[in-house]
């Protein structure tokens, strides 16, 4: 199981070849088996509609204000008192689980 924010060695097998690396990384978000919705049964056809038009303008609202805020990098920045030249390079990449190991 894979916690955000925890340092972790993995072994990541790459999808389209048979090569694996090796890499240690932070998890910055970790999937659940579960997903969260709205359960809209008992709401008319009428009603789905709107909530659905309404959800979908909140989350452009919510993209628009996530990228008036401190990016990490910034954060760092402020933090630290570090300038973007002497922040070490680091990259985000997306791993997926299923062609994820942790190595311990």
């Amino acid at each position: 199981m894979f916690k955000p924010y925890e340092l972790v060695q993995i072994k990541y097998q790459h999808k389209n070849d048979d090569s694996s690396t090796t890499r240690v990384i932070i998890p910055t978000f970790v999937p659940s088996a579960a997903m969260k919705a709205i359960d809209v049964t008992r709401l008319s056809e009428e009603e789905r509609l709107e909530l659905q038009g309404l959800l979908r303008d909140y989350a452009a609202y919510f993209e628009a204000a996530v990228k008036r805020v401190f990016s990490f990098e910034d954060w760092i920045s402020h933090t630290t008192g570090l300038s973007e030249d002497a922040i070490p390079e680091v990259k985000w990449r997306t791993f997926l689980l299923e062609n994820t190991e942790r190595i311990d």
